[in-house]
């Protein structure tokens, strides 16, 4: 029998628990992501700050938007919809507002 053949005997498909694993911890790269560009778009605190802050603590940074760039539409509206699910509406108020005030025509005229 060929390593290739042994191979195939122990391979099955993809690992049920391995997805499980990766999609918690994709949840939680995406939750830090929305986390730290709340805090930076809040004026919590500053992009500079939040590297330094976790570069002491051997971390990575990421956000929902590039900060050079600022957010675009479609990643405030993706803040704004993450914070409805976890059911947040404080900070789906904050970034609401933020929309409205980078994006003029998302508000509607009364």
């Amino acid at each position: 029998m060929s390593n290739y053949d042994e191979q195939d005997e122990y391979e099955e498909g993809p690992d049920p628990l391995q997805e499980i694993k990766q999609r918690q911890i994709d949840q939680e790269i995406l939750a830090d992501a929305f986390s730290n560009s709340y805090r930076i778009l809040t004026n919590e605190m500053t992009f500079n700050d939040m590297l330094d802050d976790k570069f002491s603590e051997n971390l990575t940074t990421v956000l929902a938007f590039d900060p050079e760039e600022g957010p675009m539409l479609y990643e405030l509206e993706n803040m704004l919809y993450y914070y409805a699910d976890t059911e947040e509406y404080e900070r789906c108020a904050k970034i609401r507002d933020i929309m409205h005030e980078t994006f003029p025509d998302t508000k509607l005229n009364k």
